[in-house]
């Protein structure tokens, strides 16, 4: 391939060993990927409860902040050494980073990781593939401009650990801030986790406009308030990178409307995903082999749900998405052609609030026969 030619092109800099070293500082942004960041955090996220129109936020006078999410790491800088918390993304997980060193380096114990990272919002998964973001800009930052300009007083709590966080009676909304981490080399030891739960539960109980917002790795259960009566908006916010706060606030004022779409189901309870949930472990012959039958077959997320459960309907199961917009539809025509897959639907005169001009999107019903029976069959928004 020519590559001991000395006309061969110089290959990358690749990662230097040790980043407290002296090295040549490269920057390899590309600014031709701005948008492609800032779309993808915005169109990440994913509102899935939203009651007594507490989304969107119009000028509150008064906000109270909490959670151990809102804010940004305390340290977010290269360590001397090559395996260290930043280049792996572990900034706002130190005890999962020690859990994730032991394992890179063969001591399998008998420890578990912690479903949270504790220590500063969560923007990406940790691992070989970790981001080393050039900046962070976490929620309260950029809660902490909007108020700026909006004249809001902000209230906030993020220190207090034992979830008994006193609320301002007067607060217009309380934000509550959770999270689900995830990493490389090991399996997430559960669904949820009982001292994030208390965090929401607690603040809930004082306040009714609680809107709680989760940066979670996957699948995280809302079991625990989703039905409480003063938890008036839920937002999966997922991992959206070096844009957080400012995304999150342009959605939460509706300078940008919510268009994620969840990509898996989210259960009552653990237990309800059976196999799914853990990984196959080493046993007798398979010690050193774990093995996977499958025994679930091609039953996964809803369609295990409802053949495995007694929950055919649990609260998010085809909850893909919310919208804080609303909208009138009047003088449709509909007509199906035949056997024809596609179905076209005329609409004209369709009134609503401001959506940002994101594409109204609708969910229909297909109808089709088989064995001279009309079934119908949800379809996918479009």
């Amino acid at each position: 391939m020519g590559q001991d030619s000395a006309s061969f092109p110089t290959p990358g800099i690749g990662m230097p060993f040790d980043l407290s070293q002296p090295h040549i500082r490269v920057d390899a942004r590309n600014p031709a990927a701005d948008r492609t960041i800032l779309r993808s955090a915005i169109e990440g996220r994913v509102l899935v409860k939203n009651t007594n129109k507490a989304l969107p936020l119009k000028a509150p006078k008064l906000l109270s902040i909490y959670g151990y999410d809102a804010v940004a790491p305390k340290t977010m800088f290269p360590e001397p050494g090559f395996l260290t918390r930043w280049n792996v993304g572990f900034e706002n997980s130190p005890d999962n980073f020690d859990y994730f060193y032991k394992i890179n380096n063969g001591e399998m114990g008998a420890e578990r990781p912690s479903q949270i990272a504790a220590n500063g919002t969560v923007f990406g998964g940790g691992g070989a593939g970790a981001v080393a973001l050039p900046y962070l800009d976490a929620p309260f930052d950029a809660l902490q401009r909007r108020a700026y300009k909006d004249r809001t007083t902000l209230f906030w709590d993020f220190d207090t650990v034992n979830s008994t966080s006193i609320v301002d009676a007067s607060s217009d909304a309380c934000l509550v801030f959770i999270n689900a981490y995830s990493a490389e080399i090991y399996d997430r030891p559960g669904l949820h986790d009982d001292f994030s739960d208390a965090i929401v539960l607690n603040i809930a109980a004082q306040c009714n406009n609680t809107i709680v917002v989760i940066h979670n790795a996957g699948i995280r259960l809302v079991d625990q308030f989703v039905d409480h009566p003063n938890v008036t908006a839920i937002i999966y916010a997922h991992l959206p990178g070096q844009e957080s706060g400012r995304v999150l606030v342009s959605l939460l004022y509706n300078d940008e409307n919510f268009s994620g779409k969840l990509p898996y189901t989210v259960a009552r309870n653990e237990s309800d995903y059976g196999a799914l949930l853990h990984p196959s472990s080493p046993e007798g012959r398979y010690s050193l082999f774990p093995q996977s039958d499958f025994s679930e077959g091609s039953l996964l997320a809803i369609e295990h749900l409802i053949e495995k459960t007694s929950l055919p309907c649990t609260s998010l199961d085809l909850a893909f998405r919310t919208l804080h917009s609303t909208f009138q539809i009047w003088s449709s025509r509909m007509s199906i052609r035949g056997t024809a897959v596609l179905t076209q639907l005329a609409l004209s005169n369709l009134v609503g609030e401001s959506i940002c001009g994101i594409t109204i999107l609708l969910s229909l019903l297909k109808l089709r026969t088989q064995a001279n029976e009309k079934v119908r069959k949800p379809v996918s928004y479009i």
